[in-house]
């Protein structure tokens, strides 16, 4: 039973450092990508607001929720004075995470740096207790793949001018 047991821990251990490695190489590839003029114009904490989980919704279900919230916010004020009294100082606030979100979600397909700080974000979480060591596994495989091709396109780019 204690083999088992140990077994189990270290098996936990190197699904850890696995996983630990995977949000290194996703800040390496954020790294290369800002070298290259790639960096995102979103704000960090917007990626918090999605759960892994969730993101599968759609974008475009957070997206016209928060553009439909703003709409209503500009065009009836008196839901808008009620939001402001229910939230007081932090109705702007609200309004600007509205806005990038709706920003953010027209901006991410598009954009590897994006899809980058959501994969990081959900690695960070701690909500992925679900994936296997395979799972970690690959996705390294991809980022490295990632890191490889910017870093030649920056060669490339450097030897061209």
């Amino acid at each position: 039973m204690s083999k088992t047991k140990n077994k189990h821990s270290i098996d936990k251990e190197e699904w850890r450092k696995a996983k630990n490695e995977l949000v290194q190489l996703i800040d390496e590839f954020l790294s290369a990508s800002r070298e290259i003029g790639g960096e995102p114009d979103v704000d960090y904490w917007v990626y918090y607001f999605f759960e892994p989980y969730y993101l599968n919704a759609g974008l475009s279900v957070y997206s016209n929720a928060a553009a439909t919230a703003l709409c209503m916010f500009a065009t009836h004020e008196k839901i808008r004075h009620h939001f402001e009294q229910i939230s007081e100082d932090n109705f702007e606030f609200l309004c600007l995470f509205l806005k990038k979100l709706v920003e953010f979600c027209d901006y991410i397909r598009s954009n590897e740096c994006n899809v980058a700080l959501l994969d990081k974000c959900k690695w960070e979480a701690g909500h992925n207790s679900h994936h296997s060591l395979k799972d970690i596994e690959k996705e390294k495989t991809r980022y490295l793949y990632k890191i490889k091709h910017l870093k030649e396109h920056t060669q490339i780019s450097k030897s061209t001018m």
